[in-house]
């Protein structure tokens, strides 16, 4: 059975409409998709099961020897179209209200074997995979990593970003998915070393407020962060604020991660958007090796 919508539009005192919005839901277990609604099939258009999406994601890790250590999965509501009668009925043609479960976000941490990477004591590395079924996105195969710290989450490079789209003709989509997260866990690994190495080279690059505020003008300037995010971002550099004095070496990565802090109240499509033009600045400025 679909999701309940989000409610009609009501209207304040003033007069002044809002319309409800259902805050996304938070799931730790993979197991816990298993209900969750699919559309169904119809000409040109195979949408896969988000069960089926992370689960095969998660038995793919295993099998390269890759033990998942936490799983953090969401869903936020989405938009309702064409083949949604039963909405359409009820609330009318001009009522595009969304219903919840219709976007989904995973992210699995990993364990990498002893020895493999410098930085495993400050970061977590992560594969995910993003997916919906109201037609703004396909499967997403993505990698990146948390800081222990302040849960900042960061992408490093063009890291590896495959899509398997759900619209097509298909011989078999779940080949098709299985091969690309084959493919894609093989690469990501090679770019967790990438972001290791840039780690290291980041925090041997020192900085004063000098050199932090014209790296931020120059991220500002490449659309790295909007530009009501500078003040956060330099008081973050500053110390002015709890997180930024958990990272008192005036260094890059100091300054990286006061960038990644501003992206935790943005959606994750945006955040990575951001994130990787973050990246192509810093790869600039410190010479540090860009994954490609």
């Amino acid at each position: 059975m679909p999701g309940k919508l989000l409610g009609p539009p009501t209207a304040d005192e003033n007069g002044k409409e809002t319309t409800p919005f259902l805050l996304p839901k938070e799931y730790t277990d993979v197991e816990e998709l298993r209900t969750l609604y699919t559309p169904d099939e119809r000409p040109r258009y195979m949408p896969l099961p988000f069960f089926d999406i992370t689960s095969d994601l998660k038995h793919q890790l295993s099998m390269h020897g890759l033990d998942v250590v936490k799983t953090t999965i969401s869903t936020v509501p989405g938009c309702l179209g064409e083949h949604d009668k039963e909405y359409v009925s009820e609330y009318g043609e001009d009522h595009n209200y969304g219903r919840e479960d219709m976007q989904m976000f995973c992210f699995f941490d990993v364990k990498y074997a002893d020895g493999l990477f410098q930085h495993s004591d400050i970061l977590t590395y992560r594969y995910g995979v993003l997916a919906s079924h109201d037609g703004t996105r396909g499967t997403w195969l993505v990698g990146g990593g948390q800081v222990h710290a302040c849960f900042n989450g960061m992408v490093w490079g063009n890291e590896y970003n495959a899509k398997l789209n759900h619209f097509g003709t298909f011989t078999d989509i779940y080949k098709e998915m299985q091969d690309m997260f084959r493919e894609g866990i093989t690469i990501i690994n090679k770019k967790h070393q990438v972001m290791d190495q840039s780690i290291t080279m980041m925090i041997d690059s020192p900085m004063d407020d000098v050199n932090a505020h014209d790296v931020i003008m120059k991220s500002a300037r490449a659309k790295a962060i909007s530009p009501s995010k500078v003040l956060q971002v330099d008081d973050h550099w500053k110390m002015n604020n709890e997180e930024g004095n958990l990272f008192k070496d005036r260094n890059a990565w100091s300054l990286y991660n006061a960038f990644t802090s501003s992206y935790k109240s943005q959606r994750v499509t945006s955040a990575f958007d951001g994130n990787r033009k973050l990246n192509r600045v810093f790869s600039k400025e410190f010479d540090l090796p860009l994954a490609a």
